[in-house]
């Protein structure tokens, strides 16, 4: 009898430890597809709502389905808040129309997703037409499951396992680390977060367990470290980070001041890549890839500006920059002026600025001929032709970049040499009514101090096409050999400019003062020979007359 009474006791504590109620607790994930539990939710003026937030898995998609009735009957608001365990994240508000139909159910649904930081969730259904206010099961066909798919409403059922997930972590994607600043392993790991649905924020739990990163933290490439996390239960999870170590920092240019290119002188756009220099925070000296982009100077390089040329450079990690380099063309030659450097001219013959710049001529690198812009600047020949010695006459020319060139002209004024000119002991200018003789020649040298007044010399002629050619204007050239009698022989080249009486190319109107030689010159030349014949009849008289009284006498 004792036996029995022992047995049916033992039968009866094991069957209401069979059938003891388990309790509801919002920190337990729930047992089937579910999350909403009638025993956590509880009317509040127009609201039914859940009375303690609820586990959630972060980085989740859910579908939250409410029953066609509530949605046809009553002003549909839901408000669904997001929790980091107390600490409310963020709220989504739903309506009427966030919500749509499930044909084939009794139900209307809606999908959203949790983010990183969210672990908990309380649901709020408005009522101001007493939806909730009686009936019971009050959420029946209202259900909040994992996914974007429905399969039709599910009773809440109690999570029987208090923890069987492992941590997972969050923002665990893939870390750049730039190779100039680079990113230290411990701070890769500290930036990593890692949570449990039990324990809530196990980050400081996170270890390193493997480290292919540092050995090549200077070293552009991709690498990985992995990391483990342990929650209380002692699930553990792994997780590789992919560390990408790049170049960012674009290279850089060495400054450069503009490049003066002197015309006509000319730079080549690789002569000016040349002249560059770049370099790489990583790839060191990249000088050698410079390119050009961009050139505006070599179409205008004979043409006085300043002009601009775009280089570029890339490192290997594809950074690329430019570099803008003005380029000015200058000019920095001045004019050349050639012609006449002496004249010789008599001292009873006038000279004129003109006649002496016409024998001149200028020519420069950039303007070309710039004859016409020479200007006199100094002249103590003019109130001085009548006086024996140098003078000068000095010219100035200005290019359009402010050049400057200067040429002076000596004139010399010497003795009466007769109606010509003597251009830089070369050229000869005389009239086509006279021929000049070797006599004449000789003359002007020794007046010009070309031969000595002590010295004899014979003249022989080598080339002459003057001579015949004396009464006809034009350019002769006339090729003599000199022998000096205590030097050796040498040729003087003499051209002869042969010009009418009435040009006035090289001499202007005879000094004021000075009579014209067309009768007073003749008449001085004539003057011994009529002296002369003078004295011949007196002398003849004379004779006769003595010859007479002679005979009277006898």
């Amino acid at each position: 009898m004792r036996k029995t009474t022992v047995l049916v006791v033992f039968i009866i504590c094991l069957f209401l430890c069979s059938n003891e109620v388990k309790a509801y607790s919002p920190h337990y994930l729930p047992g089937g597809d579910n999350y909403l539990s009638e025993d956590n939710f509880h009317l509040e003026g127009e609201y039914f709502l859940s009375i303690e937030s609820f586990l959630v898995k972060p980085f989740t998609e859910y579908i939250l389905s409410i029953s066609r009735s509530y949605y046809e009957n009553e002003n549909v608001e839901v408000i669904i808040e997001l929790y980091n365990n107390l600490e409310l994240n963020d709220t989504i508000n739903l309506s009427f129309d966030d919500f749509s139909s499930l044909s084939d159910y009794n139900a209307f649904y809606h999908v959203f997703s949790t983010d990183s930081d969210t672990n908990y969730m309380a649901i709020k259904f408005h009522t101001d037409r007493g939806y909730f206010s009686s009936g019971s099961p009050k959420l029946q066909d209202f259900m909040l499951e994992e996914g974007s798919s429905y399969d039709g409403y599910e009773e809440y059922l109690e999570g029987s396992l208090i923890d069987i997930t492992a941590p997972y972590f969050q923002n665990a994607g893939t870390v750049i680390s730039y190779v100039d600043t680079p990113i230290s392993i411990n701070e890769i790991k500290s930036a990593l977060n890692a949570y449990d649905a039990i324990d809530g924020d196990v980050s400081a739990a996170i270890t390193l367990v493997s480290d292919n990163y540092t050995p090549n933290i200077n070293t552009l490439g991709e690498y990985d470290a992995t990391f483990a996390v342990s929650d209380s239960s002692g699930n553990e999870t792994e997780i590789v980070i992919q560390i990408v170590v790049v170049d960012a920092v674009k290279p850089v240019f060495s400054p450069q001041e503009t490049i003066k290119a002197v015309f006509p002188s000319a730079y080549s756009p690789e002569a000016i890549r040349m002249m560059l220099s770049a370099s790489d925070n990583y790839d060191g000296d990249i000088s050698m890839d410079i390119e050009l982009v961009s050139d505006e100077y070599t179409p205008n390089k004979n043409q006085i500006g300043v002009y601009e040329m775009v280089f570029g450079v890339e490192d290997s990690s594809g950074n690329w920059t430019e570099t803008t380099i003005n380029v000015e063309v200058v000019d920095e030659t001045a004019p050349i002026i050639t012609g006449t450097d002496s004249i010789s001219v008599g001292y009873d013959y006038l000279i004129v600025p003109t006649i002496v710049k016409q024998g001149l001529s200028v020519i420069d690198d950039y303007d070309g001929d710039l004859s016409d812009s020479l200007s006199l600047v100094f002249d103590d020949y003019t109130e001085n032709s009548g006086t024996l010695g140098n003078h000068q006459m000095r010219f100035s020319v200005t290019d359009s970049s402010g050049n400057e060139s200067t040429k002076t002209v000596t004139i010399t004024v010497i003795d009466e040499i007769g109606p010509l000119v003597y251009f830089d002991m070369a050229v000869i200018q005389v009239y086509n009514d006279m021929v000049l003789s070797l006599g004449d020649v000789a003359v002007l040298l020794k007046a010009t101090g070309e031969l000595s007044t002590v010295e004899k010399y014979r003249f022989y002629v080598n080339y002459d096409s003057y001579t015949g050619h004396a009464s006809i204007p034009g350019i002769y050239h006339l090729l003599l050999n000199i022998e000096p009698e205590s030097q050796p022989a040498y040729e003087k080249n003499f051209e002869i400019r042969v010009i009418n009486r009435t040009a006035k190319l090289i001499i202007d109107n005879p000094k004021p003062g000075i009579v014209d030689d067309s009768f007073w010159a003749k008449l001085k030349k004539a003057a011994p020979i009529c002296s002369l014949s003078v004295l011949l009849v007196l002398s003849n008289a004379i004779w006769l007359i003595l010859t007479k009284k002679k005979r009277l006498i006898r």
